[in-house]
């Protein structure tokens, strides 16, 4: 077969999804092979399977018996009409040792997946053009995912919380998943209940106060809250390495980081393991900051790491190694060399793997096995049908179960790894399997053997806001800046991000400007000309006339010329954090302008180029179309609550701020003429959000003539304003279900499901509710 290059070679290939399963029968189905004798020349039946570059071949179709390899290798491959009849088409194939026989296929598609397996085979070709084919279907998936769409031919059973992925994994939204967490939390309350819930709306203010001073004296009094004294640095001298080795970890976990690296250098020179540590150390870091700096620095000792464990002769180097991979897969991750990081994670796994069944009396190294193979197993168990089978095509295996048994094993023997896999099991009772005691208990005996781990109080923060304990999250949060130290506190960017949307959950919108003010000073994005107008005008509120033709530019989609070195590349900004994501951030910091000032125009558009700088998920596109819909509107007093609800946080308000919500919604409605179309969506948005609030309240009754006002103005609504629609479609129906309207809600599901490319799809959402009513 003619030589080819690998981007031509995969520039022809069919669908990557086809081909990859076509490939998995070539390996499962045995075919029939036909060759002449040499001497007789007599016709011989073989049946032979493909595996790697080779055939193997087999005396009968059901024999278990191997008689030998064929190498494709340099092999050419013609077709031909078969000889045969059951069969419809041959490959005639002649190997580069001169050996020629026969393989027959039953089908054109057999013959097309044959053809292109033996021609990347013949190249050496085949693993390689394998892995960037998983790659990509896998990375098509997770798109699908990551975006909340539901991709094309996408069956419904696919989507169950069984199939999707976490939220701590992939998504910058609340829970992440298909399922919204609104979806069985409707309920029709008693009459008695009603009325309590609508003297709820006039009184909100009171009971406003009234709670968080109760709640803000309640956690003033929790002395769990109190801040721990942690270790003091002091070199041991003439100790053991074992035991320096472990007072180093306990500096690490308690995020005494530059203790910890003076500790580890000690015994650097006579111990591996203490080089891998120094550079988690950078890891843990990282992953506070998600600075540049950091991301160079943790790469960096990476490499270092790697140098020294490629020469060493220690026993069980392969498994230092294999944790090697699975840290830098995280940083190329970040640094968006995805497929560079799929490589070294399927390398990692087939390390772990080997070693499996490994005996030793080194619990250290056992710890490090049982980590690595519970992370993979139950990680690939939980991605969706579609993206693992995939995964098992490359190489990789899943089973939950099994994963959850090794990462109970590994926490259970209390080494540098327990922490974690207690972190891993957390957070899958947390939100996979939930089972908030379990969660807790994990968490809080990590967290009393390293009181300092910041890590660990994230952890906790996560566990109080799935509890609706909003005062309880924040004051984790609270306390893992208060460990992080001066100096990393100030540069704990993903913290005060959780800490600054916390905030916003519960209205403190002053506290909140003030986190997300500090992280956009200091943030990155694919655009330096919009971080500079970012910068300028959070700090000066003006923009220079340049600037703002930049600006306009940026919000029509041109970008500038000149091409940019890759910014990680770049030895500029090195103190700046790349943070995912940066649309929603801005409108984040946006919104809390808005409840307490007129905003300025300019903010919006800024949103807008956030949106349209390149390489921004479907989230940020879809915050982009939010902030244009908003420089049509009028007013932007509705943009926090818009914000709350598309990033799915509504089910985490308690009674009093869905109170708030219908309050300051009624207020808006008070100010709009309808008489005039322009108003129209703003009005629509108004009665979305009060039936919203309304139907998590309990009082559906009341909602229902909210939703007939409502629907006389979905339809007239104009292209930007579009997406408010099948929202209000999909809450009318919700409330309709609950009042026994079945017909009626079917009806409006139907046609909020007729509504196409709009922002913040919930098609999914439709599509279910939808099936479930049959």
């Amino acid at each position: 077969m003619e030589l080819l290059e690998e981007s031509d070679m995969l520039s022809t290939l069919p669908d990557a999804r086809t081909l990859i399963q076509g490939f998995q029968k070539l390996t499962e189905k045995r075919y029939l092979l036909l060759k002449r004798g040499k001497i007789l020349k007599l016709k011989i039946f073989r049946y032979v399977t493909f595996t790697n570059d080779s055939l193997i071949y087999y005396s009968t179709a059901t024999s278990q018996l191997e008689k030998g390899t064929i190498s494709l290798q340099k092999s050419i491959a013609v077709p031909f009409i078969s000889p045969i009849p059951q069969y419809r088409v041959c490959i005639k194939i002649m190997t580069y040792k001169s050996s020629e026989f026969y393989i027959f296929c039953h089908n054109d598609n057999e013959l097309e997946i044959m053809m292109t397996y033996i021609k990347l085979a013949s190249n050496s070709m085949l693993q390689s053009i394998l892995d960037k084919l998983c790659f990509n279907a896998i990375d098509q998936e997770f798109q699908a995912l990551n975006d909340l769409k539901t991709p094309k031919n996408l069956k419904l059973d696919l989507l169950t919380p069984k199939n999707v992925i976490s939220r701590f994994l992939f998504s910058p939204t609340a829970d992440g998943n298909f399922d919204a967490p609104e979806e069985n939390i409707v309920l029709k309350f008693p009459k008695n209940a009603k009325e309590n819930v609508k003297g709820s709306y006039t009184e909100h203010a009171e009971i406003e106060e009234t709670i968080i001073e109760v709640q803000e004296m309640h956690t003033e009094k929790l002395s769990f809250f109190q801040t721990n004294r942690l270790l003091d640095f002091k070199i041991l001298e003439d100790a053991p390495i074992e035991e320096i080795r472990e007072l180093g970890v306990k500096y690490m976990w308690n995020y005494q980081l530059e203790y910890a690296r003076k500790t580890f250098e000690t015994i650097q020179k006579h111990d591996i393991r203490s080089s891998l540590f120094i550079a988690e150390t950078y890891l843990f870091r990282l992953l506070i900051t998600g600075r540049k700096c950091d991301i160079k620095s943790s790469m960096e000792k990476l490499e270092e790491f790697e140098k020294i464990v490629q020469v060493s002769e220690e026993p069980f180097s392969e498994i230092f190694l294999a944790e090697l991979m699975l840290f830098k897969s995280i940083v190329l991750v970040v640094t968006g060399q995805k497929f560079k990081a799929f490589i070294s994670l399927r390398n990692c796994w087939k390390t772990y793997k080997k070693y499996e069944n490994a005996k030793g009396d080194d619990l250290d190294v056992k710890a490090r096995v049982e980590l690595g193979l519970g992370l993979f197993l139950l990680l690939i168990s939980l991605s969706p049908i579609s993206i693992s089978t995939i995964l098992r095509l490359a190489g990789f295996s899943s089973d939950r179960a099994e994963g959850l048994g090794h990462l109970h094993k590994c926490y259970e023997l209390n080494s540098s790894r327990s922490p974690f896999a207690g972190i891993l099991l957390s957070l899958y009772y947390i939100d996979l399997e939930p089972d908030i005691t379990k969660a807790t208990s994990i968490i809080e005996s990590l967290s009393e053997k390293y009181p300092g781990c910041v890590l660990f109080h994230w952890v906790n923060s996560v566990i109080s806001w799935k509890n609706n304990q909003l005062e309880c999250a924040i004051e984790y949060l609270n306390k893992a800046l208060r460990y992080c130290g001066e100096g990393l506190s100030n540069e704990a960017a993903f913290i005060k991000y959780e800490l600054g949307w916390f905030y916003f959950l519960r209205f403190e919108w002053s506290l909140a400007r003030k986190q997300f003010e500090s992280i956009l000073l200091e943030t990155l994005s694919l655009s330096s000309e919009l971080d500079s107008i970012v910068k300028d005008f959070v700090t000066t509120g003006k923009l220079e006339n340049t600037q703002k033709i930049t600006l306009e530019n940026l919000c029509k989609g041109k970008k500038h010329s000149k091409k940019n070195k890759n910014w990680l590349e770049s030895d500029k900004n090195l103190d700046r954090v790349y943070l995912p994501h940066k649309s929603c951030l801005i409108t984040q910091f946006v919104s809390c302008i808005a409840t307490l000032e007129k905003i300025d125009e300019t903010w919006l558009k800024i949103i807008q180029a956030s949106a349209n700088t390149g390489g921004n998920s479907d989230l940020d596109n879809d915050f982009g179309g939010l902030s244009y819909s908003f420089q049509c509107r009028k007013s932007t007093i509705l943009l926090p609550y818009e914000v709350i609800y598309f990033m799915k946080q509504h089910t985490k308000l308690l009674p009093y701020m869905l109170s708030r919500i219908f309050t300051i919604a009624d207020e808006t409605l008070g100010k709009i003429d309808r008489n005039y179309k322009e108003n129209w969506p703003e009005y629509t948005s108004a009665k979305m959000l009060q039936i919203m609030a309304l139907a998590l309240n309990g009082d559906t009754t009341r909602a229902i003539d909210v939703c007939i006002d409502a629907l006389q103005y979905v339809d007239q609504l104009p292209n930007w304003a579009l997406y408010i629609a099948p929202h209000t479609l999909y809450w009318c129906s919700r409330v309709f279900i609950v009042e026994d309207r079945k017909p009626e809600a079917a009806g409006f599901l139907k046609k909020a499901k007729r509504y196409k490319n709009y922002i913040f799809d919930i098609h999914t959402k439709i599509e279910r509710v939808l099936t479930e009513m049959i």
